[in-house]
Order: C-alpha cells, then sequence, then structure tokens
C-alpha cells in the first residue's frame, strides 16, 4: 500500500507539474501513450521527449530504474505476449501454446507405480498446482473465455475441511506447499478443455469492446426455466420475420432439481440456437434472464456450483468457437413472461400475443455439458 501510494504522488507530479499526459501507472509500474513523439537523448539513447523527461524525473528523486524496463515502440513484449495497441492485439508464440498444452495434458496425465506397474491417478504438490494454475491464467490474456476451466481446480486446492473430534465441529486446515492432492475426473475434464481450447486457438486475441448499448444487439434472447422444463423466446428483429419459440421438456433423470443449473441451461439453450442458425457477422447477442444469479456467473466466469460449472464451460465454448460477444442482462420477471410460460409448457398464452409464433420443441443440450463439447 505504501509503495503504491507513493507512486501515485511520483505519477501526480509527472502529471501537474511536467506536463506528461496521459500517465498511469499499476503499482510501480508507469506508462503512456500518444502519436508519434519527438525524440530526445538519455544518456546514450533516443527516447520519446516524454518518457525522459520522466526518467529525469525518477533521477532526480533518486528512484532506481533499469535500462531494459525503459522500452517504447509501435509493439511491446510484456509478461511475454506481444502487445500492438494500433492492431488492438495480444499475441501468444506458437512455440509457448504449443508448450503450454503439453505441460497441463503432462499434469493431468495418470502415472505409472512403480511398485505395481499400473497407472495411478497424479498426485502434484501443492506448489505445482499453484505453479500449472498461474501459467494457465497467464494464458487467459489471449483466450479470457477459458477461465471457466479453472474454476474445479481453485476448488480442489482450497482449504480442507477437517472435523474437531472433542468440539463436534468442522473447520478449514490450511495446505502445506508439499502437500499432495490427487486430481478428480472434474479437474482432469477441465484442464483438459482447457488445454484443447488453447490449442486450437489462434493465439491472437482481438481487442474488441465487451460492454455495447443493448440497442446495438444484433439478436435478443429471452430465458427462463422452471424444474421440468426451459424456454427461450426470440422477438423478431424486424417485421419480415416471425417470433420464435423454443420449448424443452426435461424427463426423468434430466431433472436436477437445481434451477440455477435449469437457468443456466436456458441461457445455453439460446446460445446453441445462434451457433447453428448462423449469420453474417454475428456478434452481439443480448440475452435478457430474470436469474440474478446466471446473470452474475456470466459476468465473473467463475461459480462454486459443482452442477453450474460444466454448463457455464459449454456456454463459453460455443461462444469461443462461433466469435461471440454477448451480454446476460437482469430484468424483471414480469417482463420475462413469454419465456416464463414457454418454460412450463404455457403456449396458449404466447401464441394469443404473437399469433405468428413458430415453435419448436428441443431436446435438452445435456449432451454438450457431459461432455459433447467439453
Amino acid at each position: 500500500m505504501i509503495w503504491c501510494a507513493f507512486a501515485s504522488l511520483v505519477g501526480w507530479i509527472a502529471f501537474h507539474h511536467l506536463g506528461i499526459d496521459p500517465i498511469q501507472h499499476y503499482m510501480d509500474d508507469f506508462w503512456s501513450f500518444g502519436k508519434s513523439p519527438r525524440h530526445s537523448l538519455y544518456g546514450d539513447r533516443l527516447l520519446p521527449d516524454s518518457q525522459v523527461r520522466f526518467l529525469n524525473l525518477l533521477d532526480q528523486l533518486r528512484i532506481p530504474h533499469k535500462p531494459e524496463k525503459q522500452v517504447y515502440g509501435h509493439k511491446l513484449t510484456i509478461i511475454g505476449f506481444e502487445v500492438d495497441p494500433n492492431a488492438m492485439t495480444i499475441t501468444m508464440a506458437e512455440d509457448k501454446k504449443r508448450d503450454l498444452v503439453e505441460r497441463i495434458r503432462t499434469f493431468v496425465a495418470k502415472e505409472i507405480d512403480p511398485k505395481s506397474g499400473k497407472a495411478m491417478d497424479r498426485r502434484p504438490t501443492l506448489r505445482e498446482w499453484q505453479q500449472m494454475l498461474g501459467e494457465m491464467n497467464w494464458a487467459l490474456n489471449i483466450l479470457p473465455l477459458a477461465r471457466p476451466g479453472l474454476n474445479s481446480s481453485y476448488r480442489k486446492i482450497s482449504t480442507r475441511p477437517t472435523k474437531d473430534r472433542d468440539k463436534n465441529t468442522s473447520a478449514t486446515k490450511p495446505r502445506g506447499p508439499h502437500t499432495r492432492i490427487h486430481h478428480n475426473q472434474s479437474t482432469v475434464r477441465d484442464l483438459l478443455w482447457f488445454a484443447n481450447h488453447l490449442e486450437t486457438c489462434k493465439g491472437v486475441h482481438i481487442i474488441r469492446s465487451q460492454l455495447w448499448a443493448p440497442q446495438s444487439a444484433q439478436r435478443v434472447a429471452f430465458v427462463d426455466a422452471c424444474l421440468e422444463g426451459l424456454g427461450v423466446f426470440l422477438p423478431p428483429h424486424d417485421f419480415r420475420e416471425r417470433p420464435t419459440a423454443l420449448y424443452c421438456r426435461l424427463e426423468g433423470d434430466q431433472i436436477y432439481g437445481d434451477i440455477f443449473h435449469n437457468e443456466m441451461l436456458a441461457i445455453l439453450c439460446a446460445l446453441l440456437y445462434f451457433s447453428v442458425h448462423p449469420e453474417p457477422n454475428l456478434s452481439r447477442i443480448l440475452i435478457n434472464s430474470d436469474s440474478l444469479d446466471s446473470v452474475q456467473v456470466f459476468h465473473s466466469l467463475s461459480t462454486n456450483s459443482t452442477t453450474v460449472s460444466p454448463v457455464l464451460m459449454a456456454s463459453a465454448g460455443v461462444i469461443m468457437d462461433n466469435g461471440f460477444i454477448p451480454r446476460v442482462i437482469h430484468i424483471p420477471g414480469k417482463e420475462n413472461v413469454d419465456a416464463d410460460c414457454l418454460s412450463r409448457g404455457l403456449f396458449a398464452p404466447v401464441i394469443a400475443r404473437w399469433p405468428l409464433l413458430r415453435l419448436f420443441r428441443i431436446n435438452p443440450p445435456l449432451d454438450t455439458v457431459r461432455g459433447g463439447r467439453l
């Protein structure tokens, strides 16, 4: 905190007394940007004028700095990525991408028991888990939508519950760095999902605005769910189109008894519909849901629910494969009447409001969640 406060003071001096605008910093790392600048000498190096003035300020304040950190140009290498602000891209070298994919697969692969000669689950130490997850977090700079693939691993390495026999209560016990933590089915599946998507991506993340006005949506969907059904309502985009309704009935072992899971499944149904009915340059999809929990999960790409996590991963996979930039927003239940009726199998009120409605019954995308796309 002290370093951050001191760095903020240095930035204030650079802005107000030296006229360096813009000047920004993260912790004690400073940067700026602008059009092609004038250059001045700093020692034996020719650097942008504003950068020279800032380095002279550091010298006057006797703040140490390293020459290899004082870089500039149209493209910069930042934490191992090539960042091009003009093309708005972040690129990972192909060899680094391939190496990380191989290490992830090795990390989850079974190992041979030297005594029995049989394959057994690998049991990495906590430190090895943290190192692997740290590298995968680094890769999120080019593949941010792969974040759901890390959720099960973070749950796995979190503090473990222990029971106090005297007090008959549960507590948490921190793990030591050399504690061995075995894989389970979820961590293996999710980390391999991450590796597969990293392998097939181009290694270039095109920076696009994730926040766009609802009025600029190219397609709109309303989704809702109950314990035994899902509903998706697609209003007409213009006067030439007919409204479309999707209804999904859950039966037998398809019923989880988890409304949160079903709300997320309804969102996945909407995304899958747009993926199998492609339109040129379709990216901005607005999905309206009256489930605040679902909206929050899509914003954070994180959940502690073991039943919801696979649905989130499947949705992220559809988004990555199709280049969608969806927004999931919350609306009051009274504004979601059509999707609510569809989820309960009440078609008459929806047809009464939309006489030209096209109604389709669809199968629940459980294969997508349970293995098809994961």
